[in-house]
């Protein structure tokens, strides 16, 4: 069971903000030693994690449009799936007027997702809808490890790819704590990763944004949702309109992620002053690893061999 916490809003816990959270902290723990996952989030980021899908929201905020954005949060309803895809759909009310929300999602080879939204003007009248300077967000969130597993290198890391190299967000480093939000304007595309796996995220449109949330971070481990928000809309009486969106989540290989786009690779790069020696040396040990493996059938052997070729190169440097 996953459970959304929300923290009470500043403005209404006067000189009483850490009583209030300390309040709302212990109920979460109780709830997470009967085995629900707990996210605790500040108001102020409600609009972007309301609608993923919670089994339970607990708020402590008291900001009636906060406890309205609860109250009549969606529900999506299976509208037509397969072994391959699935459509999910539900009605949003904003203003007065409906518009229909229509999420389909396809599976395709190597890890490859086809993600398409598509948002209908249900009712009678023009629909604008602007929240903020944005029309809906989009959220993308895969979760890769447990909290059990926090010393398997499950600690996440994002990544936005812009001005043709990749960067990352939501930093930290040894005597500065990690940042907990990250807004990027139309990148080309962004992931979110640890050691092993990946989600990889490629919008088929230009103008958007992406934010990054932290949801949660222990030694070893965390948790980050990102998402795609896009600009204010208009729509006439039963218009449509589509975004599609090209998901990869898999492991973290760049042969594979090079193949549907080389610039991909760009996140398994070396820093420029060792790039142009090290990936050689590691594009021939991955090839030489591979052959060995083909040949034996078994990885551990393959490292054992590995290993002992790689003694023999370098023993005259010994």
């Amino acid at each position: 069971m996953r459970c959304l916490a929300v923290f009470r809003e500043i403005t209404n816990s006067p000189n009483r903000e850490s009583d209030d959270a300390l309040i709302l902290k212990a109920v979460c723990d109780e709830l997470i030693k009967l085995g629900v996952k707990v996210h605790l989030i500040e108001p102020e980021v409600l609009d972007d994690v309301i609608n993923m899908n919670w089994d339970l929201v607990v708020p402590m905020c008291e900001n009636p449009e906060n406890l309205e954005k609860i109250k009549d949060r969606p529900v999506y309803k299976i509208v037509n799936s397969d072994i391959n895809s699935i459509s999910l759909e539900t009605e949003f009310k904003y203003k007065g007027k409906k518009f229909i929300v229509n999420k389909q999602f396809k599976l395709e080879d190597n890890y490859k997702i086809s993600y398409e939204v598509k948002i209908k003007n249900s009712s009678k009248e023009d629909l604008m809808l602007d929240f903020d300077g944005k029309s809906i967000s989009i959220p993308i969130s895969f979760g890769f490890a447990k909290i059990e597993e926090k010393n398997a290198q499950a600690m996440l890391m994002a990544d936005y790819y812009i001005d043709k190299k990749p960067k990352q967000v939501l930093k930290g480093g040894l005597f500065k704590k990690r940042e907990h939000m990250s807004y990027i304007n139309s990148p080309k595309w962004f992931s979110v990763h640890n050691s092993y796996f990946i989600a990889l995220t490629k919008p088929e449109f230009s103008d958007y944004g992406t934010k990054f949330l932290l949801l949660k971070e222990e030694k070893f481990y965390s948790e980050i949702t990102s998402g795609i928000e896009l600009p204010v809309l208009k729509l006439s009486p039963s218009e449509e309109k589509s975004y599609k969106v090209e998901l990869y989540v898999g492991p973290k290989d760049q042969y594979i992620l090079g193949q549907m786009d080389k610039t991909y690779k760009k996140l398994f790069s070396w820093p420029a002053a060792f790039n142009w020696f090290m990936k050689p040396m590691e594009f021939g040990l991955y090839k030489l690893a591979h052959l060995i493996a083909s040949l034996v059938k078994n990885w551990g052997i393959t490292i054992i061999i590995l290993a002992l070729v790689i003694k023999l190169i370098l023993s005259p440097l010994s």
